[in-house]
């Protein structure tokens, strides 16, 4: 066959051709979603805080260069709640990271829903001594209305550590075109 050389009223395709569908994977025309990510929301910590040793500590202070389209994101709790008519699924990521980190020292990160633990955590680990170490997350979740999802870190270093502002931010958007 040439190039262009099937024409699309040759094609079996199901639907209407048109300038505003595409010819998907199944043999069907579609209309692409429309509309915006929203909401969507993104934040870099700005004022440093204390991390206990051994203890789950969610992320706050998110005030640096902030992103609030739509409704839900407090950046100085560190929480997205999902507002009425915004239920659907959402694409999060994170990444905290505390200072002074030594040899055989690790840091973990993980989202919450609700509360509880969601999607497991990561966990990185320190080889050599005193350095600043980041653990980072993404995740997709189904939210409902007034569900929340936070991000919180810990480490094990053996005293309270602060986080390190620089290496701290917490983001997520609604997909559209997604049921």
């Amino acid at each position: 066959l040439n190039d262009d050389s099937i024409a699309i009223a040759d094609l079996s395709a199901t639907g209407t051709a048109s300038s505003s569908t595409y010819l998907r994977g199944d043999n069907t025309w579609s209309t692409p979603a429309s509309g915006a990510n929203s909401p969507c929301f993104f934040g870099r910590q700005d004022t440093a805080h204390s991390v206990a040793t051994v203890t789950w500590t969610k992320l706050i202070n998110m005030g640096t260069n902030p992103i609030n389209i739509g409704s839900g994101w407090d950046e100085s709790a560190g929480r997205f709640t999902c507002g009425s008519g915004d239920a659907g699924i959402y694409l999060f990521y994170a990444g905290g990271s505390v200072l002074n980190l030594d040899a055989g020292d690790n840091i973990q990160a993980r989202f919450t829903l609700n509360g509880s633990e969601y999607g497991g955590k990561s966990i990185n680990y320190q080889e050599n001594g005193n350095h600043v170490l980041t653990g980072q997350m993404q995740t997709m979740i189904n939210l409902s209305v007034n569900d929340y999802v936070e991000f919180e870190i810990r480490h094990n270093e053996g005293s309270t550590e602060d986080t390190n502002e620089e290496f701290c931010w917490i983001g997520g958007f609604k997909l559209i075109g997604v049921p």
